[in-house]
């Protein structure tokens, strides 16, 4: 019971997003359209994020899809997110923030490394495998670190046997200049 009422609630959030959709008579549509046509406000509320622990906050939503929905496409995709949000990124504004590995490297990357494996656990024929072992040797060659750079590069190689792919042939080029 406790669990369909948490879903419910869930449910009702989904609902309230897709407004429009769930008007069913033509006329309320056609009204909606011709209101919406002459009203600027904005369809999507704006929420400052500014100093709340975004990486965090959005680490608890993939991992609750991890949970809840162990094996299934979405918790792949879970994990897909999730890592990429560890991997972090840099806003391109002129005052943006950084966050996850890009901001504190010594605090996500071991977060990285524990996720990536239990991705490989759940998901061990994933296509993205590649993708984001070079992701984490780049992030170990941006802070000159080139034994561990070696590292996930070689894993890279190692996991195509001899087959030439994009991911092969771009950690093989790596391997081949390094240090700079």
């Amino acid at each position: 019971a406790k669990e369909i009422t948490d879903r419910l609630s869930q449910l009702r959030e989904v609902v309230e997003k897709t407004g429009d959709e769930v008007l069913s008579n033509a006329v309320v549509r056609s009204y909606m359209r011709n209101g919406d046509f002459w009203s600027d406000a904005p369809d999507k509320f704006t929420i400052d994020a500014s100093w709340l622990p975004r990486v965090e906050l959005g680490l608890a939503w993939y991992d609750r899809v991890i949970k809840e929905y162990p094996g299934s496409e979405a918790a792949e995709l879970a994990y897909v997110r999730k890592l990429r949000t560890l991997l972090g990124w840099k806003e391109l504004r002129q005052y943006g923030s950084n966050y996850g590995v890009k901001e504190d490297f010594k605090r996500y990357m071991p977060l990285v490394l524990e996720t990536f494996e239990s991705y490989l656990k759940d998901f061990p024929s994933s296509s993205l495998a590649q993708g984001f072992r070079f992701q984490i040797a780049q992030e170990y060659w941006s802070r000159k670190d080139w034994a561990n750079t070696r590292t996930w590069l070689h894993r890279i190689v190692d996991e195509s046997k001899g087959e030439p792919t994009f991911y092969s042939d771009l950690a093989k080029a790596r391997l081949a200049k390094v240090e700079y």
